[in-house]
């Protein structure tokens, strides 16, 4: 304040004490908007990096500019398949991971994306996404969740642990990023069965498409501390990812 005490006095010549005034209450208008901005920015900031923009079971996912995906079922089953060899040539776990997902083309202009869906485009993947303990913690979990529903006379389509995947968000992440986009090269992805279900097309079709995915679980994935998810992908478009859980509240 002795500073502007002093430039005033410099300034008596040119400012009157009105003049004086307003200017001294200009200068606090300013110093006081230039605070809230930091503030409001750096609130800004934090509620960003606290964001949660992660897909997670239940929820779309927009593919190809026009196709959404959903999971709307998850079990996990324990099978004979326990030390098989797959085609890649990996170890095969007692686990199979199976998902229902349901599909539908939107379209939002003339040009129509002519997608052909597969079971190709569909893997399970391992990403640099820490989790609590080994996946073979959660996948055992959620064998076992499956077992008691089929103990209470679930059978087919009826077996869908999904609402339970949050009993154990804790085993499979302890953090969440943006679609955790670096994948680990160390494992091979994990591919949907063939016999799945049969190629279509989503534009030629009207309303929702529903189809199941089966995915034999890789030993290597059991002992990894990284987070498994669905991927969705084809040589033309950006990959997709969903996290094997109903977010976390």
């Amino acid at each position: 304040m002795g500073k502007l005490k002093s430039f005033f006095k410099k300034c008596e010549i040119k400012f009157d004490k009105k003049t004086q005034l307003l200017l001294l209450l200009l200068l606090i208008v300013i110093i006081v908007a230039l605070v809230l901005s930091f503030v409001l920015n750096a609130n800004k900031n934090n509620n960003t990096e606290k964001s949660d923009n992660n897909v997670y079971l239940k929820e779309e996912v927009c593919f190809a500019d026009e196709i959404y995906f959903s999971v709307d079922s998850i079990n996990v089953l324990k099978t004979d398949t326990n030390g098989e060899i797959d085609e890649d040539g990996d170890e095969l776990s007692e686990y199979i991971l199976n998902l229902g997902v349901n599909i539908e083309q939107r379209n939002v202009d003339k040009h129509v994306n002519k997608v052909k869906i597969s079971p190709s485009c569909f893997k399970l993947k391992n990403v640099n996404l820490k989790a609590k303990s080994k996946m073979s913690v959660f996948l055992e979990c959620l064998a076992k969740e499956t077992l008691s529903i089929i103990a209470g006379g679930a059978i087919g389509g009826s077996i869908n642990i999904i609402e339970e995947t949050i009993n154990y968000a804790a085993d499979y992440t302890l953090s969440s990023i943006e679609n955790a986009t670096n994948s680990q090269i160390d494992f091979k992805p994990i591919k949907c069965s063939d016999d799945s279900f049969d190629v279509f097309y989503p534009y030629q079709i009207e309303g929702k498409t529903h189809i199941n995915l089966s995915f034999p679980i890789k030993q290597d994935y059991l002992e990894s501390e990284n987070v498994i998810v669905l991927a969705i992908d084809d040589v033309l478009h950006l990959e997709k990812r969903i996290f094997l859980i109903v977010r976390p509240t």
